[in-house]
């Protein structure tokens, strides 16, 4: 009967408010903040938990950016976002693609390491001419100024027709098989293999 009501949203949402508690009681029942980064979290794990109202907050940042450029907490998080640009630094779209708004996330602000340690040449490939760090990874901000974050720019594969493909997605998919514990997806000779 679960199995069966919880293909409804409606009943999905209750019975992970349900389990939600339970979650909550495991960890003392008095957790305040609970953080999420290193990862995208995977979606059906990040609806849960919203579903359960489990508080916890979302960043994206990278090592060079001491850590943190975006973020969110609370009622503040939206499903599938890694929040807005924190206080003092300003993110921007680089490139973006003129129908999806997917581009390359550069980042600027006091937070941001001022180059790689007696790597000039490393230095000078991570930077824009104008001062912007590259981060490398593809996302776009929604009108509310929220990011998502799409992949990785070397990852990224780009299909037959043109389509951009993200291998972190597919992964995600096939990870939540049951005897799957790790996929990797890439392109060999035209197709994707897992």
């Amino acid at each position: 009967i679960t199995r069966v009501l919880y293909r409804y949203r409606i009943f999905q949402k209750l019975l992970n408010r349900l389990a939600g508690k339970k979650l909550y009681e495991t960890f003392g029942g008095k957790l305040k903040f609970f953080g999420i980064g290193g990862a995208k979290l995977d979606n059906q794990v990040e609806r849960f938990l919203m579903d359960t109202t489990f508080p916890m907050a979302i960043g994206y940042g990278l090592t060079e950016t001491a850590p943190l450029l975006a973020g969110a907490v609370g009622k503040n998080v939206r499903y599938l976002s890694t929040g807005i640009p924190l206080e003092g630094v300003k993110l921007r779209i680089a490139n973006a693609d003129p129908v999806t708004g997917e581009g390359e996330i550069q980042a600027m602000g006091e937070n941001v390491m001022k180059g790689y340690f007696k790597e000039p040449d490393l230095t000078a490939e991570v930077f824009t001419p104008d001062g912007w760090f590259k981060t490398g990874d593809l996302g776009r901000f929604d009108r509310s100024g929220f990011l998502y974050i799409k992949g990785r720019i070397k990852n990224m594969i780009v299909g037959a027709s043109g389509e951009n493909i993200y291998p972190e997605e597919i992964e995600s998919v096939i990870n939540r098989m049951e005897f799957v514990l790790e996929s990797l997806v890439v392109q060999q000779k035209g197709r994707l293999v897992a």
